[in-house]
Order: structure tokens, then C-alpha cells, then sequence
């Protein structure tokens, strides 16, 4: 027997001790008894150490059963499960998840992954430890990925922020995710938006509302709920207690269903910020949420713009907000002449309170004429100073990086004055920021500049032709055709002395037709 050996090796040698022809002449004739004195324990007796045959330790013994069953470190990754995984789904792996796995956040948006690439990252997340951000946007990874996806959750105690958007979810995995919801209790940022849910999903929905008491952030825009979804979900969102920022724009919520809506912020406690736009609310669904508005003291932030809301849905508005002591900003209420005192009223009662108008048309001023945009006021600044853009970008850029936050860019157009209100700096950088990822890159800006100068445009031609039709209209006034004709074309008194004549002309009257003399 060799004196190192493996750890299997050493195991059968220790077993193989207790054959009675291995130990030594000394040990076998002293009877067992004879080993204990004074109390002491047998196996101070034992001549083990003089046999140098054996060499053995209680020390080397516990290392090298360690060593026999850690047969490798445990990878918290899943590095080796994605790759088999990948190998199962007959897909190629994503080299940039692979190579990211330890890291907490990983953005995989436009991979083009599909159902199979993504079950299988859904079967990798399962047992990884470290992401606790994922951004799976705009794969469409279709009902059989979202499903996966949602089964995953129920596994994964450690993800807090989910963006599954533009995936072409549909009844199958929007009922998962919803029953996933029920249950997740680390899920505090979901993004369902732009998917395929419809009126069918809206009663698991509203179970999911009442029953998660974690998420925070909840984006379920650009899908196709409707009125009767609106009628369903509302008494949910105000039962819910968690969710503090919720986006349901771009739906169609309209007429009952804005209502109910709109009646759910009178028993809410959590929404701080609450994204409305474009759901043809109107002036009933307006009128009721300026009724619920006086019962809600926890809204910071309301978004109605694009709701085809008029002077009476204003008026409701107004009555709402003369009672609400919380609001900080209403965004995008689309107002015209009519609306102007109401506003001002509501200005003079909540001086704190941020009015960001517009809603898609035009920002009118005291006469009725619409103002310049944001951007073309920057544009006409920039030009001023003869400047490039880029010259001002680096102006605010300090380091160099092409990229800036919101706050930065804020900072720097008010330190070098640049005559924007605070409104229009507000609408400025939603304009700049197109990703919504809180910077604005060099890009973003150029991008920003070229929209505005086709706006320009677009805008002197509209101009122009109101002009033109203004002044036919005035040299008709002071230069009226003579009395019984006209000389315009297709005019009603050519077209009267034309259906006369053609009654006149009796058949009688009418030229007979030449006959051939034969």
C-alpha cells in the first residue's frame, strides 16, 4: 500500500485495517484491556504512529473526503445550465448573456430571441443569484416565452425589475403573468406594455391589483383594454396598496370606463404618479376625476393629455383641484381660448402646481396664436450666440462623455439663459429624451433639431395657405362678382341659367336634323 493515495484508495485501506493478518505483532498480542490506564482513552495506546506503513491523520483523512465529494465550485451564475439549455432549445447562446450572468442588471432588448431563446434564459434565471434587473423588451418571444418567463418567476426569489414590453403577449401568457402576480413577493418594477391584452385578461388583472402588495412600478400602456376592461380594472387599482407609478396611456378607457377609473382614485392610497394619455377619457371621464380629485390626497403627478377634453371637462378639473391640496403637476391638458380664465383661476388658488398644456395641439397664447416650440426657441438662441450645436452641448457636457442627465441639461440652460419657461423646458427634455432613459445624448439632440426644423415648415405652409385663403376671402368681400353671373367656374347662378336654358329648349325648337337627299 502506497503512503499518499486517493481518496477512494484510502477509504478501502481503512476498511482493510480491521483484517486481523495487517496489524502488527505488537498490537495482536495485548489484550484489549490491558490498553486502557488510568482512564485513558484506547487510542493513546495505539502504536499507529510507529507503523510507517500507514500514514494516517485525522486531519488529512477529513481533506480528503472534502475533496472526493467537492468535485467543483457551484456556479450561481448558471452559466453551464444556460449553454445546456441553449443545446435542449436547438438555439444559438447569447454570447452577451453569457459573459454577463454575474452582473445585476442586463439589458438583452432587440436580441431577437423568440419563445426558445427565451425559455432559455427563463431556465438559466431560475437558479441565478446575481441579476436583479432584466430588460427582455422587443424579442417576441410570442405566448410560449411570456409563459415561461411567468414560471420562472415563481421560482426566482431574487429579480425586482422585469421589462417584458413588445413581446406579442397574448391571452395565454398575460393570464400566466397575471397569476404569477398573485403569488411573487420580490417583483417591485413590471413593464407589460405594448403586448396584446385585451378585455379577456382584465378580471386576472384586477385579481392580480388586489392581491400583490409589493410592485411598485406597473406599465401596462399600449395594449387593447376598453371600456368594459376599464369598468373591471378600476375597483381593483383602487383597492391596490402598493403600486405607486402606473401607465395605463394609450389604451381605450373611455366613457364608463373612465369613469371607473377615474372614481378608483378616491379610495387609493399609493399612486404618487398615475399616466392616462391618449384613452379618449373626454369631458365625463375629466369631470370625474376633478369629483375624485377632492377625495385624493396622495397624487403627485397626473397625465390626461390627448383625451379630447374641452372647456366643460376643464371646469371639472378646475372644481377637483380648488379642493386637492397634493397634486404638483398636471401634464398636457389641451386648452383654447375659452379655458383661458379657468385656468388662471386654478393658477391664483394653487400657485405650486405645475400646468404643462398642450395635449397634442397647439399652446395658445392670450390672443389666440400659437406659440413657438421649445425647441425652435433654443434653435433661434443657439443661432443668436453663433454657435454650432455641438458647441453647446459641450457647453453643458462637462465630461466629455456625449451624454447628459436631465438635471444636467436643466442646470445648464438655466445658467446660460436661454428664454425658456419652465413649462417649455419641461416639454424640451420629454422631447429630447425619446428612449426615456433619463439622458440626453448628442444625437438625441441633433435629432431633436432636425424634427423641429421639419416642424417649421410644415407650420410656415400651413400659415401661409390661411393667408392665402384669408385674402381671397377679403378681395371677395371688396370686389363682389355683378349680380345674375359669374365668372367663376361651376358657380350656382352659371349652373341655375344653365339648367334654364336646358329647359327652355323645347324639342320642338331644337334644330331638326339634316336629311340626305336621295
Amino acid at each position: 500500500m502506497s503512503e499518499r493515495s486517493s481518496s477512494h484508495t484510502f477509504r478501502t485501506s481503512h476498511l482493510q485495517i480491521s483484517n486481523e493478518d495487517d496489524i502488527p505483532s505488537s498490537r495482536q498480542s495485548k489484550n484489549p484491556n490491558d490498553l486502557m490506564e488510568d482512564g485513558q482513552e484506547t487510542d493513546d495506546h495505539l502504536p499507529i504512529e510507529d507503523d510507517d506503513s500507514l500514514d494516517i491523520d485525522d486531519s488529512g483523512w477529513e481533506t480528503d473526503l472534502e475533496v472526493e465529494e467537492s468535485k467543483g465550485n457551484y456556479d450561481d451564475t448558471g452559466r453551464k445550465t444556460y449553454i445546456e439549455a441553449c443545446h435542449l432549445m436547438k438555439v444559438t447562446p447569447v454570447s452577451f448573456f453569457t459573459r454577463n450572468l454575474h452582473l445585476t442588471e442586463i439589458d438583452l432588448k432587440h436580441h431577437g430571441l423568440g419563445a426558445a431563446g427565451a425559455k432559455a434564459i427563463a431556465i438559466t434565471l431560475v437558479s441565478n443569484t446575481s441579476i436583479l434587473k432584466i430588460n427582455l423588451a422587443d424579442n417576441w418571444i410570442g405566448d410560449d416565452g411570456g409563459c415561461a418567463i411567468a414560471e420562472m418567476m415563481k421560482e426566482n426569489c431574487y429579480l425586482t425589475h422585469l421589462n417584458i414590453a413588445g413581446n406579442r403577449l397574448g391571452y395565454k401568457s398575460g393570464l400566466a403573468l397575471a397569476e404569477m402576480l398573485q403569488h411573487n413577493a420580490t417583483l417591485l418594477d413590471l413593464n407589460l406594455s405594448d403586448n396584446e391584452f385585451d378585455l379577456q385578461l382584465a378580471p386576472a388583472f384586477a385579481d392580480a391589483f388586489r392581491a400583490n402588495t409589493r410592485l411598485i412600478t406597473f406599465n401596462l400602456s399600449k395594449n387593447k383594454f376598453d371600456e368594459k376592461a376599464g369598468a373591471i380594472l378600476g375597483p381593483a387599482i383602487g383597492f391596490n396598496s402598493s403600486i405607486e407609478n402606473l401607465d395605463i396611456s394609450w389604451n381605450a378607457f373611455r366613457r364608463t370606463g373612465a369613469i371607473s377609473i377615474a372614481i378608483s382614485l378616491k379610495n387609493n392610497v399609493s399612486l404618487k404618479k398615475l399616466d392616462l394619455s391618449w384613452n379618449g377619457f373626454a369631458d365625463e371621464g375629466a369631470i370625474a376625476m376633478g369629483d375624485a380629485l377632492k377625495h385624493n390626497n396622495v397624487l403627485l403627478e397626473l397625465d390626461l393629455s390627448n383625451n379630447r377634453i374641452f372647456t366643460p371637462g376643464i371646469v371639472g378639473l378646475a372644481e377637483g383641484l380648488a379642493v386637492n391640496e397634493t397634486l404638483e403637476v398636471l401634464k398636457n391638458v389641451q386648452v383654447d381660448e375659452h379655458c383661458e380664465e379657468v385656468m388662471k383661476s386654478m393658477k391664483e388658488t394653487h400657485p405650486d402646481l405645475k400646468f404643462i398644456f398642450g395635449g397634442g395641439g397647439a399652446q395658445l397664447g392670450r390672443k389666440g396664436q400659437p406659440k413657438r416650440r421649445p425647441m425652435q426657441i433654443l434653435r433661434e438662441y443657439i443661432t443668436d450666440q453663433k454657435m454650432r450645436l455641438i458647441d453647446f452641448f459641450f457647453a453643458l457636457d462637462k465630461d466629455k462623455s456625449m451624454s447628459i442627465t436631465r438635471d444636467e441639461f436643466r442646470t445648464g440652460i438655466r445658467r446660460t439663459n436661454v428664454p425658456l419657461r419652465e413649462e417649455e423646458l419641461e416639454q424640451l427634455l420629454d422631447e429630447l429624451d425619446k428612449d426615456g432613459d433619463g439622458e440626453i445624448n448628442f444625437s438625441e439632440l441633433v435629432l431633436g433639431a432636425n424634427t423641429s426644423k421639419e416642424g417649421d415648415r410644415f407650420q410656415q405652409k400651413t400659415e401661409n395657405l390661411k393667408q392665402k385663403v384669408k385674402e381671397d376671402k377679403i378681395r371677395n368681400i371688396l370686389s363682389p362678382p355683378p349680380r345674375g353671373r359669374s365668372d367663376r367656374p361651376g358657380s350656382g347662378s352659371n349652373r341655375l341659367s344653365s339648367r334654364s336654358r336646358s329647359r327652355s329648349r323645347s324639342p320642338s325648337m331644337r334644330s331638326p336634323s339634316p336629311v340626305s337627299n336621295t
